[in-house]
This record gives structure tokens, sequence and C-alpha cells, in this order.
């Protein structure tokens, strides 16, 4: 499940506890499952899907108009009416807008009780990328980034209060509005397995059809794991649905390993030495670093990948990009059983500390409560 749908379910689950919910959303894959099979405690759901030559069509007006690419990706006419009609008509106590890409359709609304989760900064993940492109890619990124810096400034400075996952994404745009800090919560498991201690794997996961990931990958798997292979036998394995054709490229016959879709990460993560999430952009926490983390891995990242975890550095090992450092990071810990030991508990203790199921609810409450 993408980081997107992982927000949003958790969302409705805190707004279940406290009202009857109604679920508006648009979706581009007719097979998704609906989000009442996850959470039957959804009242009505009303689901629109936009097929790809209309969203093609949408994108392509971001050529004659100032609006950013995601927000015309999203929008659709037919959809807008609908919610304009069951505004008017159902009197919602709190409106709560689960993704900026979805918020054109509300900006109009200033006589509702809108609260927008912002998540991460999509302009901040923009501007981390901009350095990446290609030099001709740059030019529409730049264009883009702009864009999108408005539209995300018009939004909180128009909603009743707006949340951000990090206080990195809620400093980013500095501007009017009220803001909080609404962090993921992670399932913490009551009892992990027996680790495997003799493992030589280093453990990638995410959903590899996302840039980020496919970047970071490629680069761990060209520049740093050739490095680390050099001290041992070790194994790089990068596991996530729908890996893309260059994800794929990257396998070499039981050295690296692209899984594709997995039943279940969790054995993974017990048979991981190492957990690697070796982000080169990107923005908003990592589930799959906090999710390593309740499962007690020892976890190496960048600062991109570290990003909203400041109170819990101590349960993980922040490192350079630079290839040759990253590697000299890695290979310290593998050849130091009780350092990684004693990270991997530390990062259990503090995801029970600051990212359960309650902590994360008491902050949803306050954002709802206007900040």
């Amino acid at each position: 499940m993408g980081g997107d749908r992982v927000r949003i379910c958790q969302t409705l689950s805190f707004l279940i506890d406290d009202y009857d919910v109604d679920v508006v959303y648009v979706t581009h894959d007719k097979t998704a499952k609906v989000l009442k099979s996850e959470n039957p405690l959804i009242n009505n759901e009303y689901r629109f899907y936009i097929p790809k030559i209309t969203r093609y069509i949408q994108a392509a007006k971001t050529l004659f108009n100032r609006t950013p690419l995601f927000v015309n990706h999203y929008f659709n006419r037919t959809v807008q009416k609908f919610i304009n009609n069951l505004i008017l008509h159902k009197h919602y106590d709190r409106i709560v807008c689960g993704s900026i890409a979805m918020a054109k359709y509300l900006l109009k609304h200033t006589n509702a009780a809108i609260y927008l989760d912002m998540t991460d900064s999509l302009s901040m993940n923009y501007k981390n990328r901009i350095s990446k492109e290609r030099i001709l890619s740059r030019v529409f990124w730049r264009i883009n980034l702009a864009r999108t810096m408005r539209f995300e400034k018009k939004c909180v400075s128009t909603f009743n209060c707006t949340s951000y996952i990090s206080r990195i994404d809620q400093n980013f745009l500095n501007t009017n509005g009220k803001t909080c800090i609404v962090p993921n919560y992670v399932h913490i498991p009551q009892n992990i397995p027996p680790k495997n201690h003799n493992s030589k794997n280093i453990v990638f996961v995410g959903k590899m059809d996302y840039e980020p990931n496919i970047m970071a990958a490629t680069f761990f798997a060209q520049q740093v794991f050739p490095i680390v292979q050099q001290k041992g036998d070790y194994k790089f394995v990068i596991v996530g649905m729908n890996p893309t054709e260059t994800v794929q490229k990257l396998a070499q016959k039981d050295v690296v390993i692209v899984t594709g879709k997995v039943d279940s990460v969790e054995p993974y993560y017990q048979d991981a030495a190492i957990v690697v999430a070796p982000m080169l952009s990107g923005s908003g926490i990592q589930n799959k670093i906090i999710e390593a983390m309740a499962q007690e891995c020892c976890v190496v990242t960048t600062s991109f990948g570290a990003e909203g975890l400041e109170e819990m550095s101590d349960g993980i090992v922040i490192t350079s990009t630079n290839p040759q450092l990253m590697s000299e990071t890695i290979i310290s810990l593998l050849e130091n059983d009780s350092r990684r030991a004693m990270i991997s508990r530390k990062a259990r203790l503090l995801t029970q500390q600051f990212l359960s199921y309650e902590r994360v609810q008491k902050y949803f409450r306050n954002f709802i409560a206007d900040c």
C-alpha cells in the first residue's frame, strides 16, 4: 500500500472513532479495493473513476493555466458538481481534505469547516527533486514548483487548519494560517519473532514505481552496495510492489534481488541484517522506516529519510549521501553485532513512545479542533 493510501486509511480510522463519516474520492484504478472493505464503519462511500485519457487531457491544461500539474491531473468537473451538491445538502460538521491534490474541490466553500491534511509539502518535495532531474526537465519542474508553492499557500490561508507530518514540512512554506503536526502512527506488534543473526541481507522496502524510491534503490545498488560487497557475501534485497523496468534491471542472481509484491514484508524485516532507506529526495515521514523500527530493525537512512523523526534519532543511523561514506557506515554496523542490536531495541522503544495509535490520535483531535 502506498504512503498516501496509508495516510488516508489512518485519517479515516481517527474520524470514525468520533464521527459518522462519508468518503468522496477519485481513483485511477478500477481494480483498487474500496475503502469500505478496509474500514466497514464508513457511512457512505462515493467513488469516481477517472480513465487515463481524461487524466491526460486534464494534465495537458497545465500548459494553458496557472494551476499545478498534480491539481489539473486530479480535477474533474463531474466530481466538483457532486461535491458542491453534497456540501449544500448534508451540512457536515467537519470536512477533512485528505490530500493537497483534492483541495481545489473545496476552495470555494469558505463557509464550511474545512481541514486539510497536507501530510508532506509537495513543493518541498519538488525543490529537493529538481537538482536530480536532467537539465531539460529542470525548467518544467521549476515552473511547477512555483505554481505548487502558490497553491499550497492559498490552501493554508483559506482552510480552518492544515496538518503536516513533520516540523520541517510545516516550516517550509512560512505562510499565514493555522497549522499543526500529525505524524503517522505505526502498527507495533506485541511480539517480535527471533531475528536471523547470521543474515547477510541488506533490505530496502518501498513502492517501487515511486520516483524517490527508484532513485534510492538505483543509487544504492549501483554506487554503495558494490563497496559493501567487497567485505562479504552480502545480498541487497529490494522489496515492494510495481517495480519499474529500471528497478528490475538492478537484479543480479543471488546478489541483488527484486521481489516485486509480497504477501507480507515482516519476514524480510526479520531476515535483515540492516534495513536501508538511502533517500536522495522526498519529504515527510517515511513509512518504510518507522515500520522497520517497530519491527526492531537497525535502519540506515539519509537526512531526507530521517525527516520528521528528530525525536527518534537515537533509534536510526543517519548517514551521508556520499557513496563512500554511506558504505563505510553500513560496513561498520555489519561488523558490530552489539551496536546493531542496541539501535534495533532503541528503535522499537521509540516507536512505542511516539508513534502509537493513541499518541497520534491526540494530535489528530487537536488538528480538527482548529489546531
